[in-house]
């Protein structure tokens, strides 16, 4: 059996696909990107914050540490939102000097404002499969972790690449923390095959 392994995770994203053969199994080839994580999603929704608070508010608050921390936090939360709902709102009371900050953002708007980390992402998983010299046929099974991992575009994407089985969405905090590799050897009895 071939495994694909796509972590999408905080601040970075990895692919490896990995030959199971019996308990055994041996990574074929594996590569990753620190330029596509759910942190850069994070900070383009901020931006996006940014510069509406600049453009309709004349507001600046990159200097105010305390307005950058909720807004930071607040565009992490709308992410996870828009995971599950075609829209949401970004709103940080009193955000700075008693300004009240409230922007409407629709999951479109957001595809499209992260849609070069998500070609990043994709195109890490593609060269991991490029690099195994295998086709999307021989894959039997696709793993994915990470804490962004339920984005529908994200998900779209991996969907995308033809793997004839439905990938197999892993979001428990041990698999996130341990990592993938490891969390499957755990609950599966796979031993890693050292190499030659």
């Amino acid at each position: 059996m071939n495994l694909l392994v796509f972590d999408f995770g905080c601040h970075s994203s990895s692919a490896s696909v990995i030959q199971v053969s019996g308990k055994e199994f041996k990574v074929i080839s594996s590569t990753g990107s620190s330029k596509a994580g759910g942190k850069d999603i994070d900070n383009i929704l901020v931006e996006h914050c940014l510069k509406s608070l600049a453009s309709s508010q004349k507001k600046r608050i990159q200097s105010n540490c305390r307005a950058l921390y909720w807004l930071e936090r607040t565009c992490e939360i709308a992410k996870y939102t828009l995971s599950t709902s075609h829209e949401c709102t970004i709103s940080v009371p009193s955000l700075l000097e008693g300004f009240n900050f409230r922007l409407d953002i629709t999951r479109n708007t957001f595809e499209g404002l992260c849609q070069g980390v998500f070609n990043t992402a994709i195109a890490v998983v593609k060269e991991a499969m490029a690099r195994s010299l295998l086709t999307s046929h021989n894959i039997n099974k696709v793993l994915i972790a990470g804490g962004s991992n339920n984005i529908p575009k994200m998900k779209a994407l991996v969907e995308s690449l033809a793997i004839r089985q439905a990938p197999v969405l892993f979001t428990a905090s041990d698999a996130i923390s341990e990592g993938p590799h490891s969390w499957h050897r755990k609950n599966t009895g796979l031993r890693k095959i050292p190499p030659p």
